[in-house]
């Protein structure tokens, strides 16, 4: 017994002393859309900082310790002093604690104000996020995880809209050879005076018939700063609701 005990110790060590040399397994993960998804909730001195478990895949092609604002190396985002914090926040912090001991990377894309049209494989949107995508999987030990999407404030009477969502990630999962990653998709806040904004809800509760291996995330109870932006507890509630449906859709798949 001892004779194990100084082997595993000694085989601990050599690991350790070359701990640089041992491939990280990353859970990667994409996140786009429009303004919520870029972050437009207050950050409290809490939200700052390091975020356990979590990387950031950087504008010079790297991976960092993930914090806020996670929008701010997008491609395609608006000014940075736009850039706070996003559902992607309390999704690092779920994953961490729902799915312990594993690694992730967030590639953070989105452009506030943008619509379904523009995220179309022709568009710029779309070309960004692949090729951003691309990148941090060239990197060791990565593997796309799962999509994340919230988008929609521009879209409320499109009829046509899950038709034209489905097309998109199609489409990327195709270009980024990844078939049946979960995709995973937000409502959008809802006051009892915004009927387009509850028909819209309503229409992605049926996700599912359009996209396989995707789902929903509500915005019951969840409160705003305007008629449009989830404010901070809101937000991190939100992204949580994003890990619990993340888990569920990759355990169906396994």
């Amino acid at each position: 017994m001892r004779l194990w005990l100084t082997v595993l110790a000694a085989l601990f060590l050599t690991l350790s002393l070359r701990g640089d040399e041992v491939e990280r397994s990353i859970d990667v993960y994409l996140l786009i859309g429009q303004s919520n998804m870029a972050g437009r909730a207050e950050l409290s001195e809490s939200d700052r900082g390091p975020i356990a478990g979590a990387l950031l895949f950087n504008g010079e092609g790297e991976w960092e310790p993930a914090e806020n604002p996670l929008n701010r190396f997008s491609t395609i985002r608006k000014d940075i002093k736009m850039q706070r914090m996003g559902p992607g926040y309390g999704f690092a912090r779920g994953m961490h604690v729902l799915d312990p001991g594993r690694e992730i990377g967030l590639v953070v894309n989105a452009k506030g104000g943008s619509a379904v049209a523009e995220w179309q494989p022709d568009q710029v949107f779309f070309t960004e996020a692949v090729a951003r995508t691309k990148a941090a999987l060239e990197m060791p030990g990565t593997t796309l995880k799962g999509i994340l999407w919230h988008q929609g404030e521009a879209d409320v009477s499109n009829e046509n809209y899950l038709r034209e969502l489905a097309h998109v990630i199609a489409e990327l999962r195709r270009t980024l050879d990844a078939d049946n990653v979960p995709f995973v998709a937000g409502q959008l806040f809802a006051p009892s005076d915004q009927p387009a904004r509850i028909g819209f809800n309503e229409r992605l509760t049926e996700i599912h018939k359009y996209i396989p291996d995707s789902a929903y995330v509500s915005s019951e109870t969840l409160t705003a700063t305007d008629t449009a932006h989830f404010d901070s507890p809101s937000m991190r509630l939100l992204g949580l609701r994003y890990a619990e449906r993340m888990i569920s859709l990759r355990r169906q798949g396994e």
